[in-house]
């Protein structure tokens, strides 16, 4: 019997089978499968092509109710969809979005959808992980970074999470978290470091020591050359244009300070905190510039100060001057007029019914003339005849009469002028609550009395970490207290791109698709670790990462075997769409047009043109 030939068409199926055997696909990973509520996630699409015969996919990924998208290079126009869509030379490659987990607490399920040109017309599930957890009651807390696992955290070095991870801790108390015996209530040794955290290098261990004000000026004294074995004879602090402190005691300083953190010389006001620098809570005359009162009088801490306490010195060309015995905060008010000085101060209120001896007696109403006894009368003869020129007894001022609000009044009640009407006076500012703005503003004399201030109207400081690719932001001062963080970059979960998202320090650790080395040749469709970065596609000999493999990799062979199965899907498709209708000729024209509807049917858009 004669051997017949093996027909063409066979040997192109036999090739279509063998080139099937590791079909295109499309797998999903999630950065987490148990989530906190309202936490972002991370969702990695990993398309892995067979090449050459299959160019181009669609996918139409479906999540959960309540979920909502954050970030996506995907189409999104379709609620509750997420798609993406590659007409021509597909590759290996990844789509990752990144979505909100929603306030209640469950187990929810994703879905999804892809094609390849090599599996129309049929729609294949996404494979993978498909299930999220979501557990409430865990509240997110501000951890710090503990490198040198002393048990104290870096103030600067943060993450948020429910618990604290490996290697952080719930204090920031640490002054230098690389060196495990600095620390708080550690023991100071004398070797140039602040052993114990407490803002001190080495006290009591005779060497020099650093007194920082770069604040003050003017006749400051000058501290380059100060050592602990001395005291300061005469030490003074000045602030040109504002006041000066001149130490009556000496001052001796064991240890380095700043002084600029915890004194303060400014307009109207001498403050130091003595409970941070008790070497200051010395007796020291004080001077006061800038002053426009007639009469000033000293105060302690928002009240007139007590003669034990403070001394008058000296009031002239605006400077006040007086020696306190210890230190607080003193300032200055209008201390009013001053009857019997033989000056006669109208600015301060006095009159000429108020202080005769000063400012001389009032003239007589029209039609009344002084008699020898003083009074004022129509007749002096004859005595008394009936009075007349009382006005009114008991008022308070003379209609007409102006005066500084500054002589009655404290706080913002004390700007401005008031007038006499029908006896009283009226017109300064009225008292209002207290809030945290260095004012006095219910007018009683101290200011922001009666509020605990975290901060004050107007401040600002920095927010957040610049770790990783987290970046600071500002917050702001609202009712005394801090704001939150604004305009800043937060932390995000570790996702496998070389970057630290959680701003810990180190990148991409626990970083879930990491599962293994890879082993010499193709790299697996999971991925896996070549030399020290992730890669999901190429290969890896030696842990060397190459897009085209070894040299000797029989590209011409393989050309050759991928252009006779695009010729076999080719006909095959010819052959099953249109030749068992009856249409004899076929055009690529017909061919798109089939696939368009299917495409359309994934995406929800006509994306061919």
């Amino acid at each position: 019997m004669d051997k017949k030939p093996v027909p063409l068409v066979c040997i192109f199926s036999l090739l279509l089978l063998v080139s099937l055997c590791q079909a295109s696909s499309v797998s999903r990973t999630f950065s987490k499968t148990t989530a906190s509520p309202l936490e972002n996630i991370n969702v990695n699409l990993t398309v892995s092509i067979t090449a050459p015969q299959d160019t181009y996919y669609a996918i139409d990924e479906t999540y959960p109710s309540g979920w909502t998208v954050m970030s996506t290079p995907g189409d999104t126009s379709q609620s509750g969809h997420v798609k993406f869509i590659v007409l021509d030379n597909a590759v290996n490659t990844n789509h990752t979005y990144v979505i909100r987990v929603p306030a209640s607490s469950g187990t929810y399920t994703f879905s999804g959808v892809y094609m390849f040109n090599t599996t129309y017309p049929n729609e294949l599930a996404i494979s993978g992980q498909t299930q999220v957890q979501v557990t409430a009651g865990c509240v997110n807390s501000t951890f710090y970074r503990d490198s040198d696992s002393d048990g104290y955290g870096n103030s600067s070095w943060t993450i948020l999470n429910c618990t604290a991870p490996a290697g952080y801790v719930s204090n920031s108390l640490d002054c230098n978290d690389s060196n495990f015996n600095i620390k708080p209530n550690a023991t100071e040794i004398c070797n140039g470091f602040d052993d114990n955290c407490d803002g001190f290098i080495d006290p009591g261990c005779g060497g020099p020591i650093t007194v920082t004000t770069g604040y003050y000026d003017g006749s400051t004294t000058n501290f380059s050359s100060i050592n602990v074995s001395r005291n300061i004879t005469g030490m003074i602090l000045e602030k040109l244009g504002a006041g000066k402190i001149a130490f009556r005691e000496n001052i001796s300083f064991s240890q380095s300070v700043n002084l600029d953190s915890q004194t303060n010389i400014s307009f109207n006001r001498i403050y130091i905190n003595t409970t941070a620098f008790q070497m200051l809570n010395r007796s020291a005359t004080v001077h006061i510039y800038g002053l426009s009162f007639v009469n000033p009088v000293i105060q302690k801490d928002g009240s007139a100060c007590p003669s034990s306490i403070c001394t008058f010195v000296s009031y002239s060309g605006g400077i006040l001057i007086f020696n306190v015995s210890h230190f607080t905060t003193y300032s200055a008010a209008e201390g009013g007029p001053v009857c019997g000085n033989l000056n006669c101060e109208t600015t301060l209120g006095e009159t000429c019914s108020s202080c005769p001896g000063d400012c001389g007696q009032c003239p007589c109403p029209s039609g009344q003339t002084r008699c020898s006894d003083g009074a004022c009368r129509t007749d002096c003869g004859g005595g008394g005849g009936g009075g007349g020129g009382g006005g009114g007894g008991g008022s308070a001022c003379t209609n007409g009469q102006t005066r500084a609000c500054s002589i009655a009044h404290k706080g913002v009640c004390a700007s401005g002028t008031e007038n006499c009407t029908n006896g009283v006076w009226a017109g300064c500012p009225t008292p209002s609550s207290e809030i945290c703005n260095h004012i006095d503003d219910d007018c009683n004399g101290i200011t922001d009395n009666g509020l605990v201030c975290e901060c004050f109207i107007g401040d600002t400081r920095p927010c957040g970490s610049n770790v990783g690719e987290c970046r600071e932001g500002t917050a702001q001062c609202l009712g005394g207290a801090w704001a939150e963080c604004s305009g800043n970059i937060k932390p995000s979960s570790e996702v496998c791109n070389g970057k630290d998202d959680d701003c810990d320090g180190i990148a991409d650790n626990n970083c879930t698709a990491i599962t293994s080395v890879c082993q010499d040749g193709l790299i697996p469709e999971e991925g896996c670790m070549c030399g020290d970065k992730f890669y999901t596609l190429g290969f890896c000999y030696g842990g060397v990462y190459s897009e085209t493999g070894p040299e000797e990799f029989p590209w011409i062979t393989v050309t050759i075997f991928g252009v006779i199965i695009i010729l076999v899907v080719t006909i095959i498709i010819i052959y099953k769409e249109f030749h068992r209708k009856g249409k004899t000729q076929v055009t690529w024209d017909d061919i798109l047009q089939k696939y368009k509807s299917s495409f359309y049917k994934l995406t929800g858009r006509d994306y061919w043109i």
